[in-house]
C-alpha cells in the first residue's frame, strides 16, 4: 500500500469579510425567513463552498449587467448596501436581516419555491463584491467507510436558481454597470 498523496491546499483568491445562510421558507403559499443566529465561521468547507460558487457564476452565460433601482423605498437594497459598505452603520449580519425581510416581501409576489439564501462578502485583488445565491438541497449517493451505500443530501451547488452579485467598489466609485 503506498503513501496517501498529500494535497496542498493553496490560498483562494476569494478572500471572505463575511458569510452566512438564512432559509427562505415556503409554507401553505407565505413565505417565512429562518435566520442563522450568526455569521459561518470561515473553515476550509465555506471557503471551498464560496470559491465555487464564484467558479459557477463566472461560468454562468447570459447574465445582465445593470444599477441599483433610484427607487430606494420600492427597492431598498442599495440602502441597505450603502449603510453597510459605505456609512458603516449597518453590520454585515444586519446587512443580511434586511435583505432577507424585502427578499420575502419580493418572493411573495413570485412563483418563488424558497432555499437556503447564502450571502458572503469577499474581496478579491482590489474589489469588495456582495454575492447572494439561492441554493436548494439535492439527494446523493455517498460510499461509507465500509464501501456501503448511503443517501446522502447535499447544496446543489451547479444547479442553483438565482444568483446576484454587487461589486461593492465599483458601484461606490460611480460605476454605471456594477449589478449582475
Amino acid at each position: 500500500m503506498s503513501a496517501p498523496e498529500i494535497i496542498e491546499i493553496t490560498e483562494s483568491p476569494n478572500k471572505i469579510i463575511g458569510v452566512i445562510v438564512h432559509d427562505l421558507v415556503k409554507k401553505d403559499g407565505e413565505f417565512s425567513v429562518d435566520e442563522r443566529g450568526d455569521l459561518l465561521p470561515v473553515s476550509q468547507t465555506v471557503q471551498r463552498l464560496v470559491d465555487q460558487l464564484v467558479s459557477e457564476y463566472a461560468k454562468r452565460s447570459g447574465k445582465s449587467h445593470g444599477r441599483f433601482e433610484d427607487d430606494e423605498d420600492n427597492y431598498p437594497v442599495q440602502r441597505y448596501v450603502r449603510e453597510y459598505y459605505v456609512d458603516k452603520s449597518k453590520s454585515f449580519f444586519n446587512l443580511t436581516q434586511a435583505m432577507m425581510k424585502t427578499l420575502c416581501a419580493k418572493a411573495a409576489k413570485t412563483a418563488a419555491t424558497g432555499g437556503h439564501v447564502f450571502i458572503a462578502h469577499t474581496t478579491r485583488d482590489t474589489s469588495s463584491y456582495l454575492l447572494v445565491a439561492i441554493l436548494t438541497d439535492e439527494l446523493g449517493t455517498a460510499l461509507t467507510k465500509g464501501k456501503d451505500v448511503q443517501d446522502s443530501v447535499h447544496l446543489d451547488i451547479k444547479g442553483f436558481r438565482l444568483t446576484g452579485r454587487v461589486d461593492m467598489t465599483h458601484w461606490n466609485s460611480g460605476g454605471e454597470r456594477y449589478l449582475s
